[in-house]
């Protein structure tokens, strides 16, 4: 890729486009050409060590066997209790969200410390994002696939940013599929399949300037294989090197219909979640299961919890679909608005409009979308005690987040109340799947 022109250089996209493999090359080549390079990875689920062969801790440190390049990971364990501060887009919202809700709040605490720390942080805050909405500081590259799903996910990051006021973009569209024999009819329609895909861009990211980076046949998990990564030379001899070495492979492995079999197995209900990182089919995974299960007469709940919610993208595609088969999504916005409506239909009743006021702006704490989302969660899961329910999840890092506030929500509920254990159940009591 171009060498980018701002000492901020961030990578975004959709779970599976490669956005790791991509800053790891960038930070390799800039290192390469006497750059003092800092790769910072803010991924729950970073697989940043298995690229670079190298521990990254949750402090700065060297990469073994790379010169001028230091990284840190940011701790799984210490982003589960920070999760407010670890989601890119969210990261970029939240001072100008807490800004408001101190000059509004000035003496009160929040879920994220107390409102007078918030205040006077503000100021380093104001600095960060100004910096990111300056194109000479920072630039911001959408990664995605050549597929649609990979592609709207480009474009809505693209007109949130801009929202936000940064508009230094530009889209890398990743493993790109190219046949090498076109008398493959299989190679060749995926060739041309993606070629539909890419002249049906969003609008928004026609704009941008586009480069393309090829499917490889390896799996670039050495630093060699990541210079390779823009440099078509080191590829070519990557590739002759994989083609001369490269082994047939003979496995044998069940197919969705045993799956399916084993567990609906002398069971009338069921929690199912489909985890992993982001890119591994999770999504096809879910829904295809849920499908098959509802196939069989059982009824069924699909659930996502996926802020990019692509489960609808796949069923768009499935004709028939089983009548006892329901589908929804847990939208964040959509369960803080139905939660802030309920909470005020309920306690508000009895207020004058003082006070009334007083328990809105009250909820329009940055914890009320934590409770809502929380409570639409265990909502979706206490179905499996009645029916089939199959949970496409966010990627792994959201996942484990969203599970860790379930936890740490039950633990503050023992702390605070005094009741006996046994009387409160947490989400995922008594269910397994």
């Amino acid at each position: 890729m171009k060498n980018p022109e701002t000492p901020f250089i961030f990578f975004t996209g959709k779970g599976g486009v490669l956005k790791t493999f991509l800053s790891c090359a960038t930070a390799i080549k800039l290192a390469d050409q006497g750059n003092r390079v800092l790769l910072v990875s803010t991924d729950p689920a970073s697989n940043l060590e298995d690229v670079l062969e190298s521990r990254v801790y949750d402090k700065i440190a060297s990469v073994r066997g790379l010169k001028n390049i230091y990284a840190i990971n940011i701790d799984p364990e210490v982003s589960a209790r920070e999760y407010r501060e670890r989601h890119t887009l969210r990261l970029l919202e939240l001072p100008a969200a807490w800004a408001g809700f101190s000059e509004k709040n000035p003496d009160k605490p929040s879920c994220l410390g107390p409102t007078s720390a918030l205040k006077s942080n503000q100021e380093r805050y104001n600095a960060v994002v100004s910096r990111l909405r300056n194109p000479e500081m920072a630039s911001f590259y959408l990664v995605a696939r050549a597929d649609q799903a990979s592609l709207r996910e480009a474009s809505r990051t693209s007109e949130e940013l801009i929202e936000l006021g940064m508009n230094n973009q530009n889209l890398l569209v990743n493993g790109v599929f190219s046949a090498l024999d076109k008398t493959d009819d299989f190679a060749f329609e995926m060739e041309n399949l993606e070629k539909t895909q890419m002249s049906d861009l969003p609008e928004n990211l026609r704009k941008l300037d586009l480069q393309n980076f090829p499917l490889l046949p390896y799996n670039i998990l050495e630093i060699e294989k990541l210079r390779s990564l823009p440099q078509v030379g080191l590829q070519k001899k990557m590739l002759a090197y994989h083609l001369i070495n490269m082994q047939e492979l003979n496995h044998s492995l069940l197919g969705m219909e045993e799956l399916v079999e084993d567990l609906t197995a002398n069971k009338t209900n069921g929690l199912i979640m489909c985890k992993g990182k982001g890119g591994v089919g999770k999504t096809i995974a879910a829904a295809a299961l849920a499908i098959m299960i509802a196939r069989k007469g059982f009824e069924v709940h699909l659930p996502t919890t996926d802020p990019a919610a692509h489960v609808q993208d796949f069923m768009n595609q499935v004709f028939d679909l089983p009548p006892n088969l329901s589908i929804d999504r847990i939208d964040p916005k959509l369960e803080t608005q139905q939660y802030t409506e309920k909470i005020v239909s309920q306690k508000g009743k009895d207020l004058d409009e003082q006070g009334k006021k007083l328990s809105l702006e009250d909820l329009r704490s940055p914890c009320t979308e934590e409770v809502a989302v929380l409570q639409a969660f265990s909502k979706a899961i206490q179905q499996a005690k009645r029916n089939f329910v199959v949970i496409d999840t966010a990627p792994t890092g959201h996942t484990l987040l969203l599970l860790d506030t379930a936890g740490g929500y039950h633990r503050e509920v023992l702390k605070n109340t005094g009741l006996d254990p046994s009387h409160i159940n947490p989400p995922l009591y008594g269910l397994t799947g």
